[in-house]
């Protein structure tokens, strides 16, 4: 018997129900343009489509339009409803919106959120100094603006001043914050503040700090002159959920005070408590990530990344003494961090470390799904702990400080006693002590340089006694065993000379058949496991690309 096919009938988009339709309108508009108005194209196409926008008042609540008519229109058709500033970082220039700005502020008490990307140092081919200046004045009314009416509804407030492109000359006119936002009264739905490239007179003051707050981010703020100042702050906003400050050095070069690396005279270490936090990111020099997580007071589980982006310009010919203080203070408050962990012997599974001190879990990328976790309900799933990169100078001091720096959190058995770790060549030339310091370590893995395969095999792997007295078991992944002569050949004698290693694991390496049975074959079928999986951009692969 034949079977019937019965095609659904094609349905239209005004097939769909209000409620549908409504929801379309609003995806559509979350990628809205402020040189656009979707939502007056949206209201001419039918009548249907012109009831329903008009009767949405969220459609209309971005402002400002390029066209300060447009913005009337969307701000008496959205009076229903809160508003949202945007000014995103389009062409053409925002400045040009400045007549429709000035539109928006008797309704600045409506604002649920301010979004503001004003590039001040941005120069159009062909534009006089007088132009760019403008901009500067620009951002100053608008900042004023801001200060000087309440908007009790706000929820969020990011303002990027970007100065990627910033010399010597411009520094002074960094922009600054009025002291106090809104008159400095309470905004008590504030819950979301990003600034990036700024002055903050006072942050404890300004009226952005509260109760509300889950998340702050500070990307080259000059916002705390002292570790006190900081705690201040933090003190005030115990739901914060995300606390990212990131510090180049750009703006406080500008400045004759900068954030003094200085112990507190008057607070304990950890006591600016954040119960709630779940993401902690510090990224300024080597002293400031120190002494910034010194005071602070975390759930073992936040997720913790305290990386060095620079020396700091004043930190490259500091004293040793201040810096084994802080290396002490920071020693400290690390190990009151992870006590409940040390207390019930928990480790970190698997760490890389690499020779500037670095210490940090396998990237979550990795295919190692045992990799990419603590193994701990006391032990953060993502963390990274870093100095900062190292400047010019010194090479002595600079590695003597590393090395301090990698004593520091080796004092505590959660990296220690690390089931697994990284090899590097450069690390173990320099450092071979500390290396020695992982005793517990079974695993040690071997990724991407053959010299670091060749140094481990020469030198750990055939010293007798071992120097990792718990080693037995080879990592090996991204390596191109076809292309680099003799490799396969100086793994295999290590291996038959009485080595520690009594399992392999292959990831991702160019590898032959034959190789993988001779390996089976001196340590056994089960002992070597290879994925089959090819090195990317490896030989193979770029057989495979031409033969195509």
């Amino acid at each position: 018997m034949a079977t019937t096919v019965t095609n659904a009938p094609v349905m239209g988009v005004n097939s769909l129900p209000n409620e549908l339709l409504l929801m379309v309108f609003e995806h559509t508009l979350e990628r809205d343009d402020w040189t656009v108005c979707n939502a007056l194209s949206v209201s001419h196409v039918c009548q249907r489509w012109r009831r329903l926008a008009l009767a949405a008042p969220g459609l209309w609540s971005t402002v400002p339009r390029i066209n300060a008519k447009w913005t009337e229109l969307c701000l008496e058709r959205s009076k229903k409803t809160a508003l949202d500033v945007v000014i995103p970082d389009t062409k053409p220039s925002w400045i040009e919106c400045m007549p429709s700005i000035r539109v928006i502020i008797p309704h600045i008490h409506r604002l649920r959120s301010v979004c503001l990307a004003m590039d001040v140092l941005f120069k159009i081919p062909g534009e006089s100094d007088e132009a760019v200046e403008s901009r500067w004045d620009a951002v100053d009314e608008v900042l004023d603006y801001l200060s000087q009416r309440v908007t009790p509804n706000l929820e969020v407030m990011h303002a990027a001043f970007d100065l990627s492109r910033c010399d010597e000359w411009y520094l002074p006119y960094v922009p600054t914050l009025p002291r106090q936002f809104v008159r400095g009264a309470s905004m008590p739905k504030l819950r979301d503040i990003d600034l990036e490239c700024c002055v903050i007179p006072s942050l404890a003051t300004s009226g952005l700090l509260s109760i509300a707050l889950t998340h702050l981010h500070l990307r080259d703020v000059h916002v705390w002159k002292n570790v006190d100042e900081m705690i201040q702050c933090l003190q005030a906003v115990p739901h914060l959920q995300s606390f990212r400050w990131y510090n180049s050095g750009r703006i406080d070069e500008s400045f004759p005070l900068t954030f003094d690396t200085s112990r507190s005279r008057i607070h304990p270490i950890r006591c600016a408590n954040l119960p709630k936090l779940k993401e902690l990111h510090l990224d300024g020099s080597h002293l400031q990530n120190m002494l910034m997580f010194s005071y602070l007071s975390l759930p073992a589980k936040t997720r913790l990344r305290i990386s060095g982006g620079r020396t700091a310009f004043d930190e490259e010919d500091s004293q040793d003494g201040p810096i084994d203080d802080l290396n002490a203070l920071f020693a400290d408050a690390l190990r009151s961090h992870f006590s409940d962990a040390i207390a019930q012997g928990a480790c970190f599974h698997s760490l890389i470390i690499n020779p500037y001190g670095d210490v940090q879990l396998e990237s979550p990328k990795h295919d190692r799904s045992s990799s990419s976790s603590s193994g701990s309900d006391l032990l953060p799933d993502e963390f990274k702990l870093a100095p900062a990169l190292w400047g010019d100078g010194d090479k002595h001091g600079r590695r003597l400080r590393a090395r301090r720096f990698m004593n520091t959190w080796l004092t505590l058995p959660i990296f220690a006693n690390a089931f697994s770790i990284n090899f590097e060549a450069k690390f173990w030339k320099r450092y071979p002590d500390v290396i020695r310091l992982f005793a517990r370590a079974r695993e040690v893995r071997i990724s991407t340089m053959a010299d670091h395969l060749r140094v481990l095999c020469a030198e750990v792997l055939s010293a007798r006694p071992c120097p990792l007295p718990a080693l037995e078991r080879l990592y090996v992944e991204e390596l191109d065993f076809l292309v680099i002569i003799g490799l396969m050949d100086e793994l295999m004698w290590t291996l038959e000379d009485d080595s520690p290693i009594r399992e392999v694991t292959i990831s991702r390496c160019d590898f032959k058949e034959d190789d993988f049975a001779a390996l089976k074959a001196l340590l056994g079928p089960d002992a070597v496991r290879w994925d089959g999986q090819d090195k990317r951009w490896g030989t193979r692969y770029w057989r495979h690309r031409f033969q195509k």
